[in-house]
This record gives C-alpha cells, structure tokens and sequence, in this order.
C-alpha cells in the first residue's frame, strides 16, 4: 500500500488493529497507575496497623509489593509493547492522582 509505504509505519501500526493496541495500552497504563496507587496505599496501612509485627507477618505490605512492583511492573511492560511511549508518557501523573482520590 502506497499510504503505508509514506508513512515509514508498519502494517501493525496502522488501521483497526493499531487503534486496538494503542487502546489496549493506553487502558492497560491506566489500570497499572491504579494498581500502584493501591500498593502504596496498602504501604501506608502496613505502616500504620502492623508497625509492631515480624516481616514475615504484615500481609499489608505483602499485598502492597505484589500491588506496587509486581501488578504494576508487569502491566506496564505489557502496555509499552502494545503503544509508543509518546502516547504513555502524559499518563505518567495518574498513579498520584488515583492515590490523592483513594487515601
């Protein structure tokens, strides 16, 4: 196709299916803000009820790490596979946003 030869793009990246992965990875950089938010808000509640418990016991920040650094990091990479970092990058903010509407 000649429009996407001028374009420099690939097949993937142009038409229904492009739009659907960049839709896909926007909703996907969405739903990692709010799973952060929620791991640093079960960081806060660690801190606060289970300050005296041994490690091992704070299920709070268990949950928190697996909300936080687990959850999150594995959708954001998912999410920069499916969509340019140019459209990720203004949802950046949300994770703060998410957190002051929760806490």
């Amino acid at each position: 196709d000649e429009r996407l030869k001028r374009s420099g793009g690939d097949a993937a990246s142009t038409g229904v299916r492009g739009d659907l992965q960049r839709t896909a990875g926007v909703c996907l950089v969405i739903a990692g803000s709010f799973s952060s938010s929620i791991g640093l808000l079960l960081f806060k509640r660690s801190s606060l009820c289970e300050a005296q418990l041994p490690f091992h016991r704070k299920r709070f920040w268990h949950l928190g790490f697996l909300f936080l650094v687990v959850n999150a990091t594995v959708i954001d990479l998912v999410a920069f596979s499916f969509t340019p970092l140019s459209l990720i990058a203004p949802f950046a903010g949300l994770t703060i946003v998410f957190t002051a509407l929760l806490a």
